[in-house]
């Protein structure tokens, strides 16, 4: 069992999504940061049959809700287990970027 870096997101200032691949892994983590004053946070899963659904992470730290606002400085986690891919939506960021950390525990 181990940690492995999935994806990394740096310097964003416009609307992006990033696909994932989280087969084989049963836990991912998306730490999110940045100098951004405000920012839309939203993740999918792909599903088996490839359509994109909307899914809420386990918050490990930071502030209460997905639409971060002021200092981005937060941490998400998911159970992936069985789940092929993953997409991390960013959109609407103003005021500076954010950066995306992305790992994976086997």
């Amino acid at each position: 069992m181990g940690e492995f870096v999935l994806q990394t997101i740096t310097n964003a200032t416009q609307d992006m999504e990033k696909k994932i691949s989280v087969q084989g892994y049963q836990s991912a983590t998306f730490d999110i940061s940045g100098t951004a004053t405000s920012v839309d946070v939203n993740f999918y899963i792909i599903a088996g049959s490839g359509e994109k659904r909307a899914v809420n992470p386990t918050k490990i730290s930071g502030d209460l809700d997905i639409v971060e606002k002021g200092t981005i400085n937060n941490v998400y986690n998911f159970d992936v287990t069985g789940i092929t891919s993953m997409i991390v939506a960013l959109s609407s960021i103003s005021g500076g970027y954010v950066n995306v950390h992305m790992t994976g525990v086997e």
